[in-house]
């Protein structure tokens, strides 16, 4: 059966590594100059700005789930730093860490204090020791960086309740519900990173209602007030020079304002990125755009990798069989990758040729790999072989490489390692 499977998966890689050829070559053949030079870019090493990020794999991990170091039966930083020969010896070259930080959740998306690491997980002095440990193995760290929103326990979020008076009350974005029903936002549309349709939410007794995109608990920052966007810099900055991060994971990159300010939220990661790289010249910011290519493209303007969704949504499209695929999905097949692959690298050099492709499988909000594809060995391996295969910077999520399963809701798919 081993046998069996090895040849799937280098069968995998070689189509793969095939079609591209062939497609690269057939592109060559055509009379538009732009075409040719949009297919040279593709192939320019220089696209993947390896000095900046590693082209190797990195490894996604909440730390909660991952390794306990002291037997309370909750991961931490002294478990995840004896794990880092193993992560090493599996060629891990860069390591996400999901929120680290203070937060009443056990995901820790709502943030109390953003110089803080959860107590669950150890101290800072544990923290740097991971950081250390892990830089010596030659493995750079990012950490997620939640500055779409903070949660409603943090003291802004506190001060900003006591009334319209308080300095931090425009750190939030509040609006009287005649302001509301006059810009027609009442309501948003339902999507894949926030199922919730109720963006605006009430205060007994305040007669404005605070903006949240994802629910109550995570009020949005408000980007429009300046001391807060210093407020945010300054911490960034002190993570990147102080503590020695590497860089960052950006949640929710794409609603730092709402949909129909978009460019304004292209605008304020360009800014970010210059301000980022002020104090760390060498910084990594990647972010989470949960949206097709023509959507995530222009946010590569300001950072310097956007998640690929597009690329691991059509290598399950062209795995998973009929029975498996969502309703809002369709199977294809080899060409209708290929073609897929390369209108997503079209708009992506559309915007730079320097960009860092952070592809990906399935990540903390989705069903696992192995799940998504019934436990079948076959395909889950021709999936990453596909992963690997294809350029880029791959993500794989902790326990992928032992096959996990897991089907949401979301405690069932950050499960104990």
């Amino acid at each position: 059966m081993k046998t069996i499977i090895k040849l799937t998966s280098l069968a995998a890689v070689a189509w793969v590594a095939t079609a591209l050829f062939s497609q690269c070559s057939s592109s060559t053949e055509k009379d538009s100059e732009t075409e040719q030079e949009e297919t040279q870019a593709m192939d320019d090493p220089r696209s993947y700005d390896g000095r900046r990020w590693t082209n190797g794999l990195t490894y996604e991990i909440f730390i909660h789930a991952f390794a306990d170091g002291n037997g309370d039966g909750i991961g931490d930083f002294k478990g995840a730093t004896q794990k880092l020969d193993y992560l090493a010896e599996l060629g891990v070259e860069g390591i996400w860490l999901m929120p680290i930080h203070e937060s009443p959740s056990y995901h820790k998306y709502d943030v109390v204090d953003y110089r803080s690491i959860h107590p669950d997980y150890g101290t800072m002095e544990d923290f740097k020791t991971f950081l250390n440990e892990a830089h010596k193995r030659g493995i750079k760290v990012i950490i997620d960086f939640v500055i779409n929103h903070s949660g409603r326990d943090h003291i802004w979020f506190q001060e900003a309740i006591k009334g319209k008076d308080n300095p931090y009350r425009d750190f939030y974005v509040w609006k009287t519900l005649e302001e509301i029903e006059a810009e027609g936002s009442v309501m948003k549309e339902a999507t894949g990173d926030s199922p919730n349709p109720t963006q605006w939410h009430e205060r007994e007794g305040e007669d404005e209602l605070y903006y949240g995109f994802f629910w109550g608990g995570m009020p949005d920052l408000n980007y429009d007030h300046q001391p807060l966007r210093d407020s945010i810099y300054t911490i960034g900055k002190w993570w990147l020079t102080e503590v020695g991060v590497d860089g960052f994971r950006l949640d929710a990159a794409k609603h730092i304002y709402q949909d129909y300010r978009m460019e304004d939220s292209h605008a304020f990661w360009v800014e970010f990125r210059e301000e980022m790289e002020s104090a760390k010249p060498d910084v990594f910011l990647v972010g989470e755009v949960w949206d097709e290519a023509e959507v995530v493209a222009p946010f590569l303007a300001g950072l310097h990798a956007v998640f690929n969704f597009d690329l691991g949504w059509s290598i399950l499209n062209l795995l998973q069989n009929d029975e498996e695929l969502p309703e809002d999905r369709t199977r294809i097949d080899q060409q209708a990758f290929l073609e897929k692959y390369a209108e997503i690298r079209k708009f992506y050099m559309g915007v730079t040729p320097h960009f860092v492709d952070a592809t990906f499988l399935t990540n903390h909000d989705q069903n696992r790999i192995m799940s998504e594809l019934s436990g079948d060995e076959v395909r889950a391996r021709m999936a990453a072989n596909l992963l690997f295969t294809l350029p880029g910077s791959p993500f794989i999520y902790y326990g992928e490489e032992i096959g996990m399963k897991g089907v949401k809701p979301d405690e069932e798919i950050r499960e104990p390692m």
